[in-house]
């Protein structure tokens, strides 16, 4: 999967994170938008070609540690010349989302009845979440690098255990409140701060974030005219 359709660079497009895995992400969402098992077996050979791919590349302890990767690409505080030098380790961005793959390509092949692909997949998906958890999770569940899309990634994928999601919540609420309710993530953080705080139950955190209208902010650009995301 390029990182770019149609595919004009020069750069042979290596797996990543957030862009290559749209091999997986996108039926799965299209599936869950339309609850047609076709649109999973359409692309079920992309799918299972680009997780097992980066199965391929996982380290000793089942980390996606070694290769290129975007990050959160973007984020405000990346320096202008590097935009994928976010505060949020690449790293670890890339073996969050790679813990959501797997789980979302563990379901298509049980919806499919591909009964041997589900039970490796699922065996991948618990593997690759216990390598994050030892890794960048404390027992309490505070997270290496703190960081808000860290913390995001962890409460949406379903990284962390149940005892350690209000722990984690309160310290991701800490940080939003920190960036004074401004956005402080790229694009892999950016869609799950909101849907994180909501799930920790950090109710006011998420609204001043969402009301916010200072720059950068969600409504910033509604507030300047805008009726397209800048």
């Amino acid at each position: 999967m390029p990182w770019v359709v149609p595919d004009m660079t020069d750069t042979p497009s290596s797996p990543t994170a957030l862009w290559s895995d749209v091999a997986v992400a996108l039926p799965w969402t299209l599936y869950q938008e339309y609850s047609d098992p076709e649109i999973l077996a359409e692309s079920y050979d992309s799918m299972a070609a680009f997780t097992r791919q980066v199965e391929d590349l996982l380290d000793e302890q089942g980390l996606w540690s070694t290769g290129f990767q975007f990050g959160d690409w973007l984020d405000p505080d990346a320096p202008q010349e590097d935009p994928s030098g976010a505060k949020t380790d690449r790293h670890l961005v890339a073996s969050a989302y790679f813990c959501l793959t797997t789980q979302q390509m563990a379901r298509a092949a049980e919806i499919l009845g591909h009964t041997e692909d589900a039970a490796h997949f699922t065996a991948l998906a618990t593997r690759v979440r216990d390598a994050f958890r030892r890794e960048h999770i404390t027992a309490a569940g505070r997270i290496t690098g703190e960081s808000a899309t860290a913390y995001a990634l962890a409460i949406c994928f379903e990284i962390l255990d149940a005892d350690q999601l209000p722990t984690a919540g309160a310290r991701l609420a800490e940080l939003v409140a920190k960036a004074g309710y401004t956005i402080s993530t790229g694009f892999a953080g950016t869609p799950w701060v909101l849907p994180a705080l909501a799930k920790a139950e950090q109710w006011q955190a998420a609204y001043q974030l969402l009301t916010q209208t200072r720059c950068p902010s969600f409504l910033y650009p509604v507030s300047m005219g805008a009726t397209t995301i800048w």
